[in-house]
């Protein structure tokens, strides 16, 4: 697709007050789908591409390369999902049916979610402990980890209808 400037502003949502200006070339590729890690110094961003941005200067630090499905295809958009303690990132992996645990300060794999269904990721999301985390497929799936082993926990939990996890 064309490129074309465009702006992302970070908010402190409690006093209101714009953190940071971030400007990039957006790709029209995908939508921009952001997490911001929980000591608010680092925004990561997909597109494509797996970014990571320090705040509040607004400086892009490294960029990796997804594999992501295509915008509207399956699982092309879970957000991304940083641990409670900030060392792990949750992204949606190749083909849009595992989910990619990675390393947080360096974007290196550390497992492989492989959730399965022929209807993609909606999400993943991490407990309060940061060793188990939950994927939820757009199928009505739920699965239990434990992380970072990337061991199933429990059998697939069917749900009625989409599970969107965010």
């Amino acid at each position: 697709g064309s490129s074309a400037d465009a702006v992302m502003k970070i908010w402190d949502v409690g006093t209101g007050q714009e953190m940071s200006t971030i400007s990039f070339k957006a790709s029209g590729r995908n939508a921009r789908l952001i997490a911001i890690s929980p000591d608010s110094r680092n925004v990561v961003t997909t597109e494509g591409s797996l970014q990571f941005w320090r705040l509040p200067e607004g400086t892009l630090e490294r960029s990796i390369e997804l594999n992501a499905p295509p915008n509207g295809a399956i699982g092309a958009e879970m957000l991304p999902a940083f641990s409670p303690d900030g060392k792990l990132l949750a992204v949606v992996g190749e083909g849009g049916n595992f989910v990619q645990i990675r390393d947080a300060s360096t974007g290196a794999p550390v497992v492989r979610l492989a959730h399965g269904g022929p209807m993609g990721i909606g999400g993943c999301r991490f407990a309060e402990d940061g060793k188990k985390c939950v994927t939820s497929g757009i199928d009505g799936i739920a699965r239990v980890w434990e992380v970072p082993s990337g061991r199933a926990l429990s059998p697939a939990l069917q749900q009625g209808g989409d599970i969107l996890a965010g």
